[in-house]
């Protein structure tokens, strides 16, 4: 698998499933589980399908990451595909997407900004609510979901 020049990555086909793998020296573990919990919080906003995370840990002298690995296209193709038939995206598509995208990076900035400056005690004492993106199903934006 092409990836970034961080971690070797491979993709893994087994008659259970396919998986994403990611390795790295053992000083990678943190990283790792850091990148687990991130995916798993960004999951649960379903505003975008993120690879659930299966495990992490060490083996040896590499830390590795698994997870479920995504199929399908890539928006990246999906637009090159449509410039080649000279075709347009489809406004309602490109609405969702957008809105989507926007969603996630709401919901990630928010949690971002909770584990920087750690939580409120409403947030502790479980007195609080918190925004959760839809996934544009025929939901109103900007419901609010409790989360005790």
């Amino acid at each position: 698998v092409v990836g970034g020049c961080i971690n070797q990555t491979y993709r893994l086909c087994t008659s259970g499933g396919n998986y994403f793998v990611k390795l790295n020296d053992a000083s990678g573990l943190d990283m790792f589980a850091a990148e687990a919990e991130g995916l798993a919080e960004l999951g649960q906003s379903g505003a975008l399908r993120v690879p659930q995370p299966v495990c992490q840990g060490l083996s040896g002298s590499q830390a590795y990451l698994v997870m479920e690995c995504l199929e399908g296209d890539s928006l990246k193709s999906l637009l090159r595909d449509l410039e080649c038939r000279d075709k347009l995206m489809d406004l309602a598509e490109v609405g969702r997407i957008a809105g989507a995208v926007a969603d996630a990076l709401d919901y990630a900035h928010r949690l971002a900004e909770l584990a920087r400056r750690g939580p409120g005690p409403q947030q502790v004492l479980g007195q609080q609510d918190y925004p959760i993106p839809t996934e544009h199903r025929g939901e109103q934006k900007g419901q609010v979901a409790d989360r005790r």
